[in-house]
C-alpha cells in the first residue's frame, strides 16, 4: 500500500497542479519524496530507497483503472505513480479541509433538504465544546437531521464528500 505523510502544500503556488512536497511510504517504509511546483509540470520523485521503485510501480499496475467522465462518456485510464500520488494529495487536502471545518463550526443536514450541507458561522473552541456537551439541544436549535461533527470520522467525511464536494 502507498501512503503519503509530511505533506507541505502551497495553495498560492498551485496553478495548473497542486504545489506540494510529500514523503511516499510503501508498506509503511519511507521510500521517496514527491514534489510538484504547481505550474502544470510533472511530479518529481527523489527515491530514498531506489531499489523499491520497481516494487512500487508494480503495485501501482495492480490498481483498478481511474474512471472519469469526458464528453458525456465514461473513460478509463491506468494509474501510474504520478496520478496515484496526485489522488493521494487531493484526498489529503479534502480530509484536511473537513477536519478544519468540523473544528471551527458545525456541519449539518436538515430533514427537509437531506441533499444539502449547512454550516454555522465559525465558533470559538469553548462554544463548540459547550454545544457538543448538549448535542440534543444543538440539534434542536439547528433543526438538524444529522450533525457531521457527532458522526464517526469516516461516516461524517463520506457525507461531507457527497454533499459539499460534488
Amino acid at each position: 500500500m502507498i501512503t503519503i505523510k509530511n505533506v507541505k502544500y502551497a495553495e498560492f503556488q498551485s496553478h495548473e497542479t497542486h504545489c506540494f512536497q510529500a514523503t511516499i511510504y510503501f508498506n509503511d517504509a519511507r521510500v521517496a519524496i514527491a514534489s510538484n511546483e504547481g505550474q502544470g509540470g510533472p511530479t518529481d520523485f527523489d527515491w530514498l530507497v531506489p531499489e523499491k521503485q520497481e516494487a512500487v510501480e508494480e503495485f501501482i499496475s495492480t490498481l483498478a483503472p481511474m474512471t472519469f467522465e469526458m464528453r458525456g462518456r465514461t473513460e478509463r485510464m491506468a494509474h501510474n505513480l504520478e496520478s496515484h500520488v496526485s489522488e493521494l494529495v487531493t484526498q489529503w487536502l479534502l480530509e484536511r479541509d473537513y477536519k478544519r471545518a468540523i473544528s471551527r463550526r458545525f456541519l449539518y443536514t436538515l430533514p427537509e433538504k437531506p441533499d444539502a450541507l449547512y454550516q454555522t458561522k465559525p465558533l470559538r473552541k469553548q462554544e463548540i465544546t459547550a454545544w457538543l456537551n448538549r448535542p440534543q439541544d444543538l440539534m434542536a436549535k439547528l433543526g438538524a437531521d444529522k450533525l457531521l461533527n457527532l458522526l464517526p470520522f469516516d461516516e461524517g467525511y463520506k457525507l461531507y464528500l457527497e454533499l459539499a464536494c460534488e
